[in-house]
């Protein structure tokens, strides 16, 4: 899979997003489930830059 950025502009996308991701199996670079962060917690321009399973962050 190449790189692929993702605008949620709404908190709601966000977490739809992040929900999707964890049941794909993805991670955040420390490991951590992507439902683990709440989305207030980033800015409101907020973009997911989601690496392939196999690449190194």
């Amino acid at each position: 899979m190449t790189d692929l950025y993702i605008a949620t502009p709404t908190i709601a996308e966000y977490d739809t997003l992040m929900l999707l991701a964890e049941a794909a199996g993805y991670t955040w670079g420390g490991g951590n489930k992507p439902t683990h962060y709440k989305s207030r917690e980033f800015g409101r321009e907020t973009v997911i830059h989601l690496f392939s399973n196999n690449q190194k962050h």
